[in-house]
């Protein structure tokens, strides 16, 4: 064998086995995840605790995203809200409420509370799009059995939280656990995703769960309906006329 083929079966073999780094690990899920655009019908149940289905409140959701930063949301139904609007623009946050007119733009702590005559375990800030590379300072904590965990620590300095804790299948880069920390209660909340399906030509997580450790209750989403790559509405995501 020569010098140089043996060098390179010697580098094959290292790459089979060398540790990816955290960086790598995400930008291989943020690959996975993009789509220029994508179109989504959702139920969210909102369960006002961890045990009970009594007092369950469903929520029937439209979703239109353009690339990683924009996320247009309007509520169908019930009739109490709908026609709601939220749209978000990298770290920046509009609602519209039908009863009133009103364009009310979501800053500061606000982001960190949850939507406006919805509640539930996701804030503002839950909602909006980005990329995990953008997002986040990684380091990887652990790679042994199938998933990576990996450490993200917000880039954004008024985020919500102090750092979140990435669970990762290993080979499919699936996000399968998302923990979420805060100064103030630590270990907060709980988003897993679950249920990964071929919608629209695409394998996406069916269901997301968040567990509010804090308040013990949880809310779920459910995708209905994707679709991916089609021509959207240029309004939608314009602060000044998405809700006409």
């Amino acid at each position: 064998m020569s010098k140089m083929k043996a060098l390179f079966v010697m580098l094959v073999c290292a790459s089979a086995v060398w540790p990816e780094t955290a960086l790598e690990i995400i930008r291989r899920v943020d690959e996975r995840q993009y789509s220029k655009t994508s179109e989504q019908t959702m139920l969210m149940r909102v369960y006002p605790s961890m045990a009970s289905d009594s007092g369950l409140r469903e929520f029937r959701i439209s979703s239109v995203s353009r690339g990683n930063d924009e996320t247009f949301m309007v509520f169908e139904e019930p009739r109490t809200i709908k026609g709601m609007k939220i749209l978000s623009r990298g770290d920046d946050r509009w609602v519209h409420f039908p009863s009133t007119g009103r364009v009310r733009k979501i800053v500061g702590e606000s982001k960190k509370q949850s939507v406006q005559g919805v509640g539930g375990d996701f804030s503002y800030e839950d909602l909006g799009g980005g990329t995990l590379e953008e997002d986040y300072r990684t380091r990887l904590l652990d790679e042994s059995g199938s998933k990576y965990i990996i450490e993200g620590i917000p880039v954004q300095d008024d985020s919500a939280y102090t750092r979140v804790v990435f669970e990762i299948e290993k080979g499919s880069y699936r996000i399968l656990k998302m923990e979420f920390h805060t100064e103030k209660e630590g270990h907060l909340k709980d988003l897993f995703f679950r249920d990964y399906t071929v919608m629209g030509g695409r394998e996406i997580a069916g269901s997301m769960e968040m567990i509010n450790l804090e308040r013990e209750r949880r809310t779920k989403v459910l995708i209905l309906e994707a679709r991916f790559d089609r021509a959207v509405d240029e309004k939608l995501f314009n602060p000044t006329r998405f809700y006409r």
